[in-house]
């Protein structure tokens, strides 16, 4: 189930100082829908700046969802910024809100890290949206990190993950052009995306890493 897409384009970014701006500028770039899925939102210098460009672009009607970990973006939530997002119309999810019914699956978190504008350029990785990311590693208290920037049919493999989420948590299926276009070649990358899941008991990544131990000849 981890299939390989050809023809990508991938740029590492190291440390917020690199990855806030590049998001934030494929954010005001996008033209007909934007998709995050976060564990960590915060508040914050870095919390503003997304929900301030994530609200413009709503406000100017692009399509905007948010999918948040009730758990991990708790902190979030009784910010003035969640209901400003809302405001400029901007949908928010919250994964796995914590209810007496689903206390036995309270550990099945959505710790992807993901932004895909347009359907056409996606960002992955470490990094949640919170201002301990911001900076450049340069004391403790401003975390290392890596993302990557993507062009190219991959984005659609991770928009393919936002939206089961987004479908699990809303009931609402997100299709056609304004996610899923027409993406032609973007570079000469190969990229295996893994779909992985925690109620899985063996979860498609660490099979795949067996399958690669098992089959090393030197």
């Amino acid at each position: 189930g981890a299939a390989t897409t050809a023809g990508n384009k991938v740029e590492i970014l190291t440390n917020g100082s690199h990855i806030y701006p590049s998001m934030l500028d494929a954010i005001n770039q996008a033209q007909h829908s934007v998709t995050l899925e976060a564990f960590i939102f915060w508040d914050g210098d870095v919390g503003k700046k997304f929900a301030e460009a994530l609200a413009a672009k709503a406000r100017a009607g692009v399509p905007v969802r948010l999918l948040l970990d009730s758990v991990g973006s708790a902190r979030y939530k009784s910010f003035e910024v969640a209901r400003q997002l809302e405001k400029a119309g901007c949908r928010i999810g919250w994964y796995h809100p914590i209810k007496l019914l689903l206390l036995n699956r309270f550990d099945n978190r959505t710790h992807r890290e993901l932004l895909i504008i347009d359907g056409r350029v996606g960002f992955t990785g470490g990094a949640g949206v919170a201002d301990h990311w911001s900076g450049d590693a340069e004391d403790p208290d401003h975390w290392r990190d890596t993302s990557v920037r993507i062009e190219g049919p991959t984005v659609s493999t991770l928009q393919t993950a936002f939206s089961l989420k987004w479908l699990e948590t809303t009931e609402e299926l997100i299709s056609g052009p304004d996610y899923f276009p027409a993406v032609g070649q973007a570079g000469p990358l190969s990229i295996n995306t893994v779909l992985s899941e925690p109620e899985t008991r063996s979860s498609p990544a660490r099979i795949l890493y067996f399958l690669s131990i098992m089959s090393a000849r030197k």
